[in-house]
């Protein structure tokens, strides 16, 4: 102005300036940042569920017939060390236990599972992991006792006794002389069957709970909530000072 005093006008310039679209900003942007985490940490808890077991649990052979195997469990930790080292359990070769192989001096192997373990992963195929050794395993490392065929119990088809209708005389008075007539009427007993109502069946579905959901959603909402504020800051208009 001519007067050399000082006036507000609005200034649609883009982008804007001020303390105002910088606070604005910043909010969108703290907003976003923890909507990101948000999800990342959704994502990385519901890998967790696939990890590779805490312990392997596997059968350790011994010298004796009586208890050919003992339970081991190996810490995560120690895997690489107790099962791959030296004398380790995976050089434990050898058969799966039966009764003649100490009489013919031969040693028996350990029993383990397939697992996955280390960082990147890796998968190991068992040793002796076969029918037998699946069977040991599977009683706790004992050997299972020989089983018992069952008996079929044989059943006797009930008689179901029939039953005869009784016949009931019915006798007519004689009249004008002529001789009495007897007639007999058979009323067959009235048999009556209901069939029990059969109750509707009702289907369980199976649900399985998606891992981490709420926390996904929060985290999408506040994404989406900081680029709207982000934007809004951007088309936000400022006022400066013109002299």
């Amino acid at each position: 102005m001519q007067n050399g005093s000082s006036r507000m006008h609005i200034s649609n310039t883009w982008p804007p300036k001020g303390r105002a679209r910088r606070t604005i900003l910043g909010v969108a942007a703290a907003t976003a940042a923890a909507g990101t985490i948000m999800v990342l940490s959704a994502a990385g808890g519901a890998g967790v569920a696939g990890a590779a077991p805490a312990a392997v649990t596997l059968c350790h052979a011994t010298d004796s017939n009586v208890n050919p195997y003992v339970v081991v469990t190996i810490a995560p930790n120690s895997i690489n060390q107790l099962i791959f080292g030296k004398n380790g359990h995976n050089t434990h070769n050898g058969p799966v236990w039966d009764p003649t192989l100490k009489g013919q001096g031969i040693a028996w192997g350990d029993i383990i599972p397939p697992f996955d373990w280390g960082n990147p992963t890796q998968h190991y195929d068992g040793k002796n992991w076969d029918a037998s050794g699946m069977a040991i395993f599977e009683n706790g490392c004992a050997i299972p006792g020989p089983t018992t065929p069952a008996t079929t119990p044989v059943t006797t088809p009930v008689t179901t006794p029939v039953s005869t209708p009784v016949t009931t005389p019915v006798s007519t008075p004689a009249s004008h002389g002529t001789s009495g007539v007897t007639s007999h009427t058979h009323t067959p007993a009235a048999n009556s069957s209901s069939a029990a109502p059969i109750p509707a069946g009702v289907s369980a579905g199976l649900h399985t709970p998606i891992a981490n959901a709420g926390l996904k959603a929060w985290g999408v909402v506040l994404m989406l909530l900081g680029g709207v504020a982000g934007l809004l800051a951007g088309l936000w208009p400022t006022r400066r000072r013109v002299h």
